[in-house]
C-alpha cells in the first residue's frame, strides 16, 4: 500500500485549475493588512512576579507583584513606536506577607 501511494502522480496544475470554477478564475482578490488601528490605550501590558525576600533571621517573606507598563505617555506624545520609550512608575504599594 505504502508503494502505491508513493507512485501515485502529484496533481498538477493543470488538474487543481479544473476544481475551481470559472467565475471565480475572473475575481481578482486583494488581500491586505491594516497595521496599526488598534489603538494603544486599549493594550494592557503588565509585567507580573513573586518576590521572596529573606532576612538574617531566617524569616522569609513573599509578595505577589504586578506593574502595568503604560506603552505610551498620558499626551501620546510619545509611544513605544518611537524606537526609545521610557517612563518613571512611582507609588507601587508591595505588600509583604511572612511565610
Amino acid at each position: 500500500m505504502l508503494t502505491q501511494m508513493l507512485s501515485e502522480p502529484k496533481p498538477t496544475i493543470l488538474s487543481t485549475r479544473s476544481l475551481i470554477s470559472p467565475a471565480a478564475l475572473l475575481v481578482n482578490v486583494i488581500a491586505s493588512i491594516f497595521h496599526g488601528l488598534i489603538p494603544l490605550s486599549s493594550i494592557k501590558n503588565t509585567v507580573s512576579m513573586k518576590l521572596h525576600i529573606l532576612n538574617s533571621l531566617g524569616e522569609e517573606f513573599i509578595a505577589n507583584l504586578s506593574i502595568d507598563i503604560p506603552l505610551q505617555n498620558e499626551d501620546n506624545s510619545k509611544t513605544i513606536y518611537d524606537g526609545s520609550y521610557s517612563e518613571k512608575i512611582e507609588n507601587i504599594s508591595i505588600n509583604f506577607l511572612k511565610k
